[in-house]
């Protein structure tokens, strides 16, 4: 069935609590979770910076609004651009504006020069300037 988005944002992907039958999420403050004897997470949770069950919720509403599978929450712009050029392996390339927020440029150009990635930033005002620097078989991100 499809919903609308006002209908996904008013419900937040149908949320039921299973315990409580609450249909508004609870926003989880903890920092930290609890462990069992053994020293496992009891609830598959260990600290919030990396997941807790509101990132969840909301990665999922997100995902339903973009009709995608899974989304990902960041803490910040640049965790996100750290993230996605994590993906880029040695000797692939990255194409990239020259004009772009300084810390992802700054970081760009120390991880590209250390992992041995090839980076080619170009003038995103010129209709033309991304025929020339994309390389077939190398290129992994063009950055635009």
């Amino acid at each position: 069935m499809e919903y609308s988005i006002d209908s996904l944002l008013a419900q937040a992907g149908y949320f039921v609590d299973g315990a409580t039958g609450a249909v508004i999420p609870p926003i989880h403050l903890s920092t930290t979770f609890a462990r069992n004897d053994a020293y496992e997470l009891m609830g598959g949770y260990g600290y919030s910076r990396d997941n807790n069950p509101t990132y969840d919720q909301v990665e999922r509403v997100v995902a339903q609004l973009d009709n995608g599978d899974d989304a990902m929450l960041f803490a910040s712009g640049m965790a996100a651009i750290t993230a996605v050029f994590e993906t880029v392996n040695t000797g692939q390339h990255i194409v990239a504006p020259i004009i772009m927020y300084h810390g992802a440029q700054d970081w760009l150009r120390h991880i590209a020069e250390k992992r041995n990635i090839g980076l080619t930033l170009f003038d995103a005002t010129e209709p033309d300037a991304l025929r020339q620097p994309i390389k077939p078989g190398k290129t992994a991100i063009v950055w635009n």
